[in-house]
């Protein structure tokens, strides 16, 4: 009985299945031969008369004799079935970019060079498509392998496709796939192959000829399981050899260096072995995890726009955020892991994403007590369904927020939120948020206003205002009262309660650079008023009051500018712009920058202001004035002190775990540290006062 060579392998399965078991076959073996069938494509008939003649015995020294002869007969099947195959599309071939056999040595020495085949192949077919017939472009075959360079404009490119890892070839829709083990394919259009690539009869009846040589030539060359550094990570990994496990992985980021997709695997298994090994250790688990997060890094630095890979990623990566606490980060990363077209990852992204905002929602501390800068910026979307991808991976813009999951204890002024829009954060004022359209200019006439404000507290008969940078002084001040009565500002000419300060204020403009002034005539005794923002953070303005108070300046000289109040450089500026846009069009799907407003008020302000006062002793009542920086404390600083009395009650100092206390305390209460250090050192001075009273009222009993 004459066999085909897949015939021939899947009577020598059969045979090894007989001698095993006889007629006991298990169901599982004849599975194991079915899938093999029909991997070859044998008709059901063939299979019939082979498995007969298995058991009749009739086949039996065919086999035999391939047994021991393979390994010298392979490499010759090989070439054989392709030139058997090719000698009958001999027409094909023109002898210039479609070569089939009859190849010169010079075309050979070129494609082995371009092509970087090794010495021991032999060439059995090329298919040049090289724009000059530089035979550096296009398709060979081999006795080894099927090499591709699609593009001599990135000859890095190449693809290589061993017959060893080859499980079948099949012509489909004029062109070519062939299949892998692991059930993957590659597509090659018919005409990588054959130079008339026009569809006809003749044209795919060769091609499926072409596709069935192919085939039995992987047949011939055999599949051996090559055992990669992937394979041994995981195998160490299952075992719980982190360290060894480690190691290799370590070495692997080292070896593909030049492979970028082979190192961004690389990096994910480190990270992944890391978090394992961090789980494991309670002691370094917090090192071992920020360790983890930092491999992920690098494997997202090496994936590009196009690479799905990159959102497991962002997902694993945010899983171990959310596990340090780190609420913004994992946000962010389940944020930009949502944009995946995989159901389950875009659906567990989009769970654990929903969980954090629940927990942002109902613990302020999770927004509000983290640094500034790190919640400086935030932009907001329509809904949920607006998120996806919006995650600024240039990080400027650190918290995205859906309108309908923004916490009720982040303020607005009168109409905001709306969407599409960025946002600063008040420095001195937290969860107080400001359109940024708008920001440079209010919180630049707010501190203005805070400042006369106190000037008149402290008796000031005149103050005048001088333009150093940006808008006329009267347009700026005109246009900025609207503004200030959203956001509860004090106006700058409004008349102080309990008739302290009598305002007959009056306005000109001068010609020496002066472009307003005015006048007041103070009645009652100077004094710093409560609830001012600006001031515990602004040194100069303390020395002002202490200076007026005790000292009884008559003038003072201050420059307010617009870049201390938002603290927003020019770089940060245009990186921001940048980080917007891309949020812009990820949320709404286009951006126009002619129609945005978002950056159009960004100039610089910058206003002298000189200052007059009344001397102290003008004044009726001639008692010296209160030299506080408060006339009676407010209520959050009354309860801070309290704690701080609370914390000295057993000992003058405040210990290690009280300062950790005391620190939630005083951001809980929006004090500055400044002001915070004023308040602890009264309380000291007080105490330290009554135990010394204590003393002598001691000693002076008989």
């Amino acid at each position: 009985m004459k066999l085909s060579l897949s015939e021939e392998a899947y009577s020598k399965a059969f045979y090894k299945a007989y001698n095993k078991y006889g007629n006991d076959i298990p169901d599982a073996e004849w599975q194991r031969l079915g899938e093999l069938r029909a991997r070859y494509g044998i008709e059901m008939s063939r299979v019939r008369k082979i498995i007969n003649a298995v058991q009749e015995g009739t086949i039996v020294p065919d086999i035999e004799q391939k047994k021991t002869t393979t390994d010298k007969s392979k490499p010759a099947s090989v070439v054989s079935i392709l030139t058997d195959t090719a000698r009958g599309m001999k027409y094909r071939a023109n002898g210039t970019d479609c070569l089939l056999l009859d190849i010169s040595d010079t075309i050979k020495s070129s494609i082995r060079r371009n092509f970087d085949l090794g010495l021991d192949e032999q060439i059995l077919w090329v298919r040049d498509t090289s724009f000059w017939g530089s035979k550096n472009q296009g398709l060979v075959i081999t006795d080894k392998q099927i090499v591709c360079i699609p593009d001599n404009d990135s000859p890095d490119s190449k693809y290589y496709i061993e017959f060893n890892d080859i499980n079948k070839v099949e012509y489909r829709e004029m062109s070519i796939f062939i299949w892998n083990y692991e059930n993957e394919y590659f597509r090659l259009p018919v005409g990588a192959f054959f130079k008339d690539a026009e569809e006809s009869q003749s044209l795919i009846c060769d091609a499926q000829r072409l596709a069935s040589a192919l085939t039995q030539m992987a047949i011939a060359a055999g599949h051996t399981e090559t055992k990669t550094v992937f394979d041994s990570l995981n195998d160490y990994i299952e075992e719980g050899q982190y360290d060894e496990a480690e190691e290799l992985a370590k070495q692997a980021i080292s070896n593909f260096a030049s492979d970028a997709d082979q190192q961004c695997l690389s990096y994910t298994y480190l990270a992944r072995i890391l978090h394992e090994k961090g789980e494991n250790d309670t002691i370094n688990k917090s090192s071992y995890m920020r360790d983890a997060i930092e491999a992920y890094d690098e494997a997202l630095a090496l994936c590009d726009d196009k690479d799905s890979d990159r959102f497991s990623l962002y997902k694993e990566k945010g899983l171990i955020e959310q596990e340090i606490d780190n609420t913004r980060v994992a946000c962010n990363c389940f944020i930009a892991a949502m944009e995946s077209t995989d159901f389950d990852l875009k659906k567990e992204a989009k769970e654990q994403y929903g969980q954090l905002m629940e927990n942002l929602m109902q613990d302020e501390r999770l927004f509000l007590d983290i640094d500034y800068n790190e919640r400086k910026f935030i932009f907001t979307v329509n809904n949920d369904k607006h998120i996806s991808g919006c995650q600024d991976s240039a990080d400027h813009v650190k918290w995205v927020f859906p309108v309908n999951r923004i916490p009720s204890y982040i303020n607005f002024p009168v109409g905001h939120p709306q969407p599409n829009t960025l946002y600063i954060g008040h420095p001195l004022k937290p969860g107080t948020y400001i359109p940024f359209e708008n920001a440079t200019e209010q919180l630049f006439m707010e501190k203005v206003r805070e400042l006369c404000y106190l000037a008149q507290c402290l008796g000031a008969v005149e103050i005048k205002f001088k333009r150093i940078k940006g808008r006329d002084i009267s347009n700026t001040y005109d246009s900025a009262k609207d503004i200030s009565v959203n956001l509860g500002i004090k106006n700058l000419n409004i008349g102080l309660s309990g008739n302290k300060v009598l305002n007959k204020a009056e306005t000109s403009s001068t010609k020496d650079g002066v472009e307003l002034v005015q006048r007041y005539s103070p009645m009652e005794k100077p004094f710093c008023p409560k609830n001012l923002v600006w001031l515990d953070s602004d040194p100069t303005w303390q020395t002002l009051v202490k200076q007026r108070l005790t000292g009884n300046i008559l003038s003072y000289i201050e420059r307010v500018s617009s870049t201390e109040t938002t603290n927003v450089t020019n770089s940060e500026l245009l990186s921001l712009k940048g980080s917007v846009e891309f949020l812009f069009k990820k949320a709404s799907g286009s951006y126009d920058k002619k129609e945005d407003k978002t950056f159009s008020k960004t100039e610089e302000m910058e206003w002298e202001i000189d200052m007059q006062f009344k001397p102290l002793q003008d004044f009726e009542d001639n008692a010296h004035p209160n030299i506080s920086l408060q006339n009676e404390y407010l209520p959050e600083e009354e309860e801070y002190m309290e704690e701080v009395r609370f914390c000295l009650e057993d000992d003058n100092e405040i210990n290690e775990h009280s300062r950790k206390f005391l620190e939630r305390k005083r951001q809980k209460s929006g004090l500055s540290e400044a002001r915070a250090v004023e308040l602890e050192t009264i309380v000291k001075d007080s105490l330290s006062a009554s135990m010394i009273q204590n003393t002598d009222d001691l000693s002076e009993e008989p």
